[in-house]
């Protein structure tokens, strides 16, 4: 069982573990990100890859943004041409929490961009 979990919404980690939440492979459109709205407490840690074949890190946090809560991200996407997969590893400490909202791809412009099939799988 994996230690992410829907809710309202949202995927979450919310008790001590380590996880991993990814997307069906896609085609990456020309100026992708990934945007994504993100709370975590001060020790969790977490990590975006994508996977060609290799797995390669993206970007990378551990603790807070800030002390108010939800913050958006907006992390480039490399366009190549072949299918990738995006992964979301959480590592969650004891009394710890990672949550994330409203995962998309958009354009530099924060609009939308349909690739098909990008949805989380947990």
């Amino acid at each position: 069982e994996s230690p992410w979990h829907r809710l309202e919404g949202n995927i979450a980690m919310d008790s001590e573990g380590e996880g991993v939440a990814k997307s069906d492979f896609f085609m990456v459109p020309a100026e992708a990100f990934l945007e994504m709205d993100v709370w975590m407490s001060e020790n969790a840690l977490l990590t975006v890859l994508e996977n060609i074949g290799n797995k390669l890190m993206i970007w990378k946090r551990k603790g807070l943004h800030n002390n108010d809560g939800w913050y958006r991200l907006r992390i480039p996407v490399k366009t190549i041409k072949k299918p990738i997969q995006l992964l979301l590893k959480g590592i969650v400490p004891p009394n710890n929490f990672i949550t994330i909202s409203n995962t998309k791809l958009v354009d530099n412009d924060g609009n939308e961009i349909n690739c098909g099939k990008f949805a989380l799988i947990i």
